[in-house]
């Protein structure tokens, strides 16, 4: 198919079919969220399902994909799908107007093959984490000039031990700059990416970003 035309090289013809069954839930879909489900309906993942409760203001068009002056008070869920249908109509989209709970989050991502989590608060990564889906979760936050991400797989809970005692980030004072959001967002797809394709990480920890000195640090997780 000409659309997947120039993934060819990196992906092969039966890995973009893989991507093609494959099914991702995006929580959050404001800076992280919003870039992440970008990508992952260009590269040709089969089936989104995107979940936030939130609409748009004006203080998410310095770095929310599909932040606009038109799409203002707007649900962030409603118009990402509409954008990814114009984008990619081979993908199906779900949109989920939603908060996060205990309550409905089996429901939410019931049947996916991946979670991202791309969420803003610490409370609900925690309990994401320990809902204990029995499949991959990605997880990245960003402040200012700097980010982390990870991957829990089964078995592992990696944000316990980033964020025990916190629920908003530093992200409060340094604020989230649009080139940040944009980089960690593209790291998250790519570690989603070869997470889809069956592509094994034997590193257990974090990835710490710092934009100003252009590093990646790893620290591992020694349970």
């Amino acid at each position: 198919m000409e659309r997947y035309l120039r993934n060819k090289g990196s992906i092969t013809q039966s890995q973009q079919d893989l991507l093609a069954q494959r099914h991702v839930v995006v929580l959050g879909c404001g800076g992280l969220g919003g870039s992440i489900a970008e990508s992952l309906a260009r590269i040709g993942v089969g089936k989104l399902t995107l979940v936030d409760h939130d609409v748009f203001v004006k203080s998410n068009l310095n770095r929310q994909r599909f932040a606009t002056r038109k799409t203002m008070g707007m649900a962030k869920v409603e118009v990402a799908k509409e954008k990814l249908f114009d984008i990619n109509d081979q993908v199906i989209v779900e949109a989920k107007k939603a908060f996060i709970d205990s309550s409905n989050i089996y429901v939410l991502t019931n049947g996916c093959d991946l979670v991202i989590d791309a969420l803003d608060n610490f409370d609900t990564r925690r309990m994401i984490e320990y809902a204990d889906f029995n499949i991959p979760i990605i997880s990245a936050a960003v402040a200012g000039y700097n980010g982390w991400l990870t991957i829990s797989k089964p078995g592992y809970r990696n944000i316990k031990h980033l964020c025990s005692n916190m629920n908003k980030g530093v992200e409060q004072t340094l604020g989230n700059l649009s080139f940040t959001v944009n980089i960690l967002a593209e790291l998250e797809v790519s570690m989603a990416i070869r997470t889809l394709l069956n592509e094994e990480f034997s590193f257990h920890g974090f990835y710490f970003v710092d934009l100003k000195s252009l590093e990646i640090e790893r620290i591992e997780i020694i349970e």
